[in-house]
Order: structure tokens, then C-alpha cells, then sequence
């Protein structure tokens, strides 16, 4: 038997599943491309998440920076000095309840910004702030009482 000269028939439809192949890898492209970029603003930072190796070390400073759709995200913070006004309620020295405000302006450390995010969370400044400042103001209050602090006396810090 000769095999050269063998027919194959073709396959009915075997175009229209080759254009719907092609379709389908062009439109995982543009969706690749259109996600594989994000863009830093001035006074912020990132870091990234991967889903495989979790947070990693490195801060991305301002600009358009790449990343690996779907399997990293970036985390955006915002490290410009902000103000944060806490109030608190303490004992003075005469034993009584003083209620007080205390306006903070805090930034984060850059370098930090993957183990902050690891330990504390995007909303980190509300976790630590408001520990120091109830510890610190207790502390300041039990040495006056509450008239010297209505009095406006002047507290250093």
C-alpha cells in the first residue's frame, strides 16, 4: 500500500476554531498588558503582594512600575506627614476625669513599610497612635491636677 498518496480529510469547522484560538490569546494579551502596570503618586509608596511568596521586601517609590497580573496587587500608602487628632479621657492627680485632645502629625518609616503592612495592617496609624497617646497622655496628666489644667499651664514635651 502506498501511503503518499493518502487523502486526510479536512476537519469541517477547523478555521472558525483556529480564529476563536486566536481571538482568545489576543484578548488575554490586551487584558495582560492593560493590568500589568500601576502607577505611583508623589508622597506615596507601594509594595507588593504576590500570592505565592506573600509580601515582598522591596518599596516602590513614585512612577509607573510592572507587576505580574493577578498574581501580585499592589499595597499604596500614603507616607506624607499627616495630622491625627486623638482624644482621650485620663485621671489627673486630684482624681479627676479630664477629657483631652491631642493633635499628632505622623509619617511612617519607608523602609519599614513591608513589615508594617505584615504586622499592622493598611490601617496602622489608628492601631499604634492610639495606644502611645492614651499611654503617654495618662502619664503627663497624673502630675497636675485639674485646675492647673483648665488654667492653661504650659506642658513641654
Amino acid at each position: 500500500m502506498n501511503v503518499n498518496n493518502v487523502k486526510v480529510p479536512k476537519m469541517p469547522g477547523g478555521g472558525a476554531a483556529s480564529a476563536l484560538l486566536k481571538l482568545g490569546a489576543a484578548g488575554l494579551g490586551v487584558y495582560w498588558f492593560a493590568n500589568s502596570s500601576y502607577k505611583v503618586d508623589g508622597g506615596h509608596r507601594a509594595i507588593l503582594f504576590n500570592r505565592i511568596i506573600g509580601v515582598k521586601d522591596e518599596v516602590y517609590p513614585e512612577g509607573t512600575h510592572f507587576m505580574v497580573p493577578w498574581l501580585e496587587r499592589p499595597i499604596i500608602f500614603d507616607v506624607r506627614p499627616r495630622p491625627h487628632l486623638v482624644e482621650s479621657t485620663a485621671w489627673s492627680r486630684d482624681r479627676q476625669m479630664v477629657k483631652i485632645g491631642l493633635r499628632v502629625v505622623s509619617r511612617p518609616m519607608l523602609d519599614k513599610l513591608p513589615t508594617i503592612y505584615q504586622r499592622l495592617g493598611e490601617n496602622y496609624n489608628e492601631i499604634v497612635l492610639r495606644s502611645i497617646i492614651d499611654k503617654s497622655l495618662e502619664e503627663l496628666l497624673r502630675h497636675y491636677n485639674a485646675t492647673e489644667l483648665i488654667t492653661g499651664i504650659e506642658v513641654g514635651t
